[in-house]
């Protein structure tokens, strides 16, 4: 059989197929920890890259081939199959994508809370536009911590653009302020219109 990327017809396939049938895989139910053979093969994986030519060769290769399963529905013992298979494996540590638990955007937050918490003389965040202490780092009630962008860009995360607000301050500076019903009161108003860009 030829090497590298190649395209199969179904001719090909037909009889791939036929001469498999029936046959039971070499390293059926062997794992690593089991079989020398696969244990073997198994390292000599590891670090293994692609290179951007092969990339692109297999790219082209599959482009306008619809895959296998498409329109097929799997079957109640396929579903199961594959739960079975599935349970427990690359969840939570385990992923390859383990981040220590804790998305993007959340570290993001994390380190911009402990650089307010830093600027603050008494280590308590303050609401940017009416002054007052911020009670909840997270949560959908009124005084819970939303993090504003001074400039409105909300992909410039230096920290001098960045200020800590409250939930109803912030959302009373883009509707309004007394307009909005979850206004806090005069208290914050000449803060928001004096901080508002003109």
């Amino acid at each position: 059989m030829p090497r590298g990327v190649y395209v199969r017809t179904d001719a090909m396939r037909r009889r791939q197929s036929e001469a498999m049938m029936g046959k039971i895989p070499w390293n059926k139910g062997f794992t690593k920890e089991t079989d020398k053979r696969v244990a073997t093969m198994s390292e000599s994986k590891k670090g293994h890259e692609v290179s951007p030519e092969t990339r692109r060769r297999i790219s082209e290769a599959k482009k306008g081939r619809p895959s296998w399963h498409k329109g097929k529905p799997l079957s109640e013992e396929h579903k199961r199959c594959l739960s079975e298979a599935l349970t427990g494996r690359f969840t939570g540590s385990d992923s390859p994508h383990w981040k220590g638990g804790i998305f993007k955007y959340k570290r993001r937050d994390l380190k911009l809370i402990e650089i307010f918490r830093a600027k603050s003389p008494d280590g308590i965040i303050k609401c940017y536009f009416c002054g007052k202490p911020i009670t909840k780092i997270s949560g959908l009630v009124r005084d819970a911590l939303v993090i504003h962008s001074l400039d409105e860009n909300h992909e410039n995360w230096d920290s001098s653009n960045k200020v800590p607000t409250h939930r109803a301050c912030h959302s009373s500076f883009h509707n309004q302020c007394e307009k909005n019903p979850m206004w806090l009161g005069d208290a914050a108003s000449d803060n928001v219109k004096r901080r508002r860009p003109s």
